[in-house]
C-alpha cells in the first residue's frame, strides 16, 4: 500500500490550545505555578532516581504548560536532564488519543535544529512522532469514510489510491487537514458534488502526492487548482466531469515542468484552450483531452475497426453493438480504424446522440488475380466506392474475377495495406507490388492456380457475408 522511501519531516496535526491555561489564574497563583514547574524541571537532574522519576511523571501530567520551561532548561541542562526533557515532550505530544500536540512538536523541532549534542536524539523522536501521526491521521480518515482502492487504470498507478467520495464522507472540511500528514500516500481520488474549492488546500500540503484524480466535482471553480501548484511531487492530474474551465489552464501550466500526464474528460475547458495547453507542455508530457463521451467498445488492433469487447451497461451495450461488429461510419464520418472512432467520439459529450453504421457477421476473404490483368474488361467485375474501399456490384460469370472467387456484395478493403480507390487503382497497385516482389526475387507457394510457381500474385483482402446495420447510441460517461 505504501512505498518505502525516505521522506522529509512534516509538521504533524494542527496545534491544540493550552489545557487550563494560566490566563484564568490570579497573578500570584500563576507565579506559584511557574515556580513549581521550574522546581520540577530542576528535579529532572536530582541526585536521587525516585525524585527524577516523580518529576518526569508530574511534568508529563502538566502537559502543554510545561513545554516552555522544559525547552528553556534544555540548553543549560545535563545529559540526564536533556534526555528526560525530550522524553517528556514526546509523551506530551502523544497524550491525547488520536492527536499529536503541535506545541510539543514545535519545541522538539527547535531542539532538533539547535547545535546541542542532544539534537540528534530529538530528530529521532520527531521521526517516530511523524510515523505515529501518519498512522493516527490515516486511521481517522478511514473512520470518516475514506478508503483505499485501485484505480481503473493500473498501468499508471502501481499502487492503491486513497479515495474520498463526498457522498459517503462523514467528516468536515476541517478534517481534511489530516491529508497533509500522509507522507506515504502517493495517489488520491476525490469525487462527488460535495467536493468544493476548500478541499484543495489540505491536498496541496501532501508531501509526496504524485497522482491526483478529481472526479464528478461539479461545484468546484477555477480557484480550486492554484493551491496545487505547490505540489512539487505531482506527476499526473486527472480531471473528469468537473466544472473547471479555461481559467484553470494557467494553474496546469504552472505545473507543466513536473506533470507527465494530464487527462481532461468532460470539463468546461474548450478545445482551443486544450490545444494551447498541449502546445505549451514539454514534449515528454501527454495531454489526453475529451469532451467526455464514452461509447464502451474495444477494437482489434491493426485491422479495420472490428469490435473485440463491449463494456456491459455502456452506450454501445445499450445500442446492441456486438463483439465482431465492424464499425464503418460515425454519423457521416467514415471509420476505418479504432483511431478514427476515438477521434470521432472525442468531439461528443455525455448525452449526445449519434448513429453508427456497422457490418455484422462479416467474414474475411482473400482474392488472387493473375498477372496481366489491368482493369474490368480483363477481369470481369464492376465496383463502386465504399467507405472501406470498393463494393463489388457485378461479377461476370466465367470471368477471371469469377474464377478468383469474387462475388457481388464483396467489399475489397485492402491491397498493399491500403484501401483501393478504384478498380484502376487496385490493379495498378497489384502490378507495382508484383514488380517489386519480382525484382526482390522473393517467392511463395502458388495459391488458386494463378501466378508462376513459387511466386504467386499479391493478394486483395475483402469482406463478405455481412449484414449492414445502423444503430443509435446515447453516449455515457467514463467511469
Amino acid at each position: 500500500m505504501f512505498s518505502n522511501q525516505r521522506h522529509r519531516l512534516t509538521v504533524l496535526v494542527a496545534c491544540i490550545g493550552l489545557c487550563g491555561g494560566v490566563g484564568n489564574l490570579s497573578p500570584r497563583r500563576a507565579r506559584a505555578d511557574q515556580t513549581d514547574l521550574a522546581k520540577l524541571v530542576e528535579q529532572l537532574d536530582a541526585a536521587r532516581y525516585d525524585e527524577r522519576t516523580e518529576a518526569t511523571e508530574t511534568l508529563i501530567q502538566r502537559g502543554a504548560e510545561a513545554i516552555g520551561p522544559l525547552e528553556s532548561a534544555f540548553g543549560q541542562g545535563s545529559l540526564e536532564l536533556r534526555t528526560r526533557v525530550i522524553y517528556i515532550l514526546k509523551e506530551v505530544a502523544l497524550a491525547k488519543p488520536g492527536e499529536i500536540d503541535g506545541q510539543a512538536v514545535e519545541a522538539l523541532q527547535r531542539i532538533a535544529a539547535s547545535q546541542n549534542p542532544s539534537a540528534g536524539r530529538a530528530q529521532k523522536v520527531l521521526a517516530q512522532l511523524a510515523d505515529i501521526g501518519e498512522q493516527r491521521a490515516l486511521a481517522r480518515l478511514l473512520s470518516l469514510g475514506a478508503k483505499f482502492e485501485r484505480l481503473r487504470n493500473p498501468a499508471f498507478v502501481p499502487y492503491e489510491a486513497l479515495v474520498i467520495d463526498s457522498g459517503v464522507w462523514k467528516g468536515s472540511e476541517a478534517d481534511l487537514i489530516l491529508l497533509s500528514h500522509l507522507r506515504k500516500v502517493r495517489a488520491v481520488q476525490i469525487s462527488g458534488d460535495g467536493v468544493g474549492d476548500p478541499w484543495f488546500a489540505p491536498i496541496a500540503r501532501m508531501p509526496n502526492l504524485t497522482h491526483l484524480v478529481i472526479k464528478r466535482a461539479r461545484h468546484i471553480t477555477n480557484a480550486a487548482l492554484p493551491p496545487l501548484v505547490g505540489l512539487r511531487s505531482l506527476q499526473r492530474l486527472d480531471v473528469f466531469y468537473s466544472s473547471i474551465g479555461d481559467g484553470a489552464v494557467d494553474s496546469i501550466l504552472a505545473m507543466k515542468n513536473r506533470l507527465q500526464y494530464v487527462r481532461l474528460y468532460g470539463t468546461g475547458i474548450s478545445l482551443e484552450a486544450a490545444r494551447a495547453l498541449e502546445a505549451a507542455l514539454p514534449p515528454t508530457a501527454v495531454l489526453d483531452y475529451k469532451r467526455g463521451a464514452f461509447l464502451g467498445v474495444q477494437c482489434r488492433s491493426g485491422w479495420l475497426c472490428q469490435v473485440s469487447e463491449v463494456t456491459e451497461g455502456s452506450a454501445a451495450h445499450r445500442a446492441g453493438i456486438q463483439s465482431s461488429d465492424i464499425l464503418i461510419r460515425f454519423g457521416k464520418k467514415p471509420i476505418r480504424s479504432f483511431e478514427d472512432l476515438r477521434d470521432a467520439i472525442a468531439a461528443n459529450a455525455p448525452g449526445d446522440r449519434e448513429k453508427l453504421t456497422l457490418l455484422r457477421h462479416a467474414t474475411e476473404a482473400t482474392f488472387y488475380f493473375p498477372r496481366g490483368s489491368h482493369g474490368p474488361k480483363d477481369v470481369g467485375f464492376e465496383a463502386e466506392q465504399h467507405v472501406l474501399g470498393l463494393l463489388v456490384t457485378d461479377v461476370t460469370k466465367g470471368s477471371v474475377a469469377d474464377r478468383a472467387g469474387l462475388e457481388k456484395g464483396d467489399i475489397l478493403f485492402s491491397v498493399g495495406g491500403a484501401p483501393p480507390k478504384s478498380i484502376e487503382h487496385l490493379f495498378a497497385t497489384l502490378k507495382k507490388i508484383d514488380a517489386d516482389r519480382a525484382a526482390g526475387g522473393g517467392g511463395l507457394a502458388p495459391r488458386g492456380g494463378f501466378g508462376r510457381p513459387g511466386n504467386p500474385p499479391p493478394a486483395v483482402s475483402g469482406l463478405r457475408g455481412y449484414r449492414q446495420v445502423t444503430v443509435e447510441v446515447v453516449f455515457g460517461e467514463w467511469q
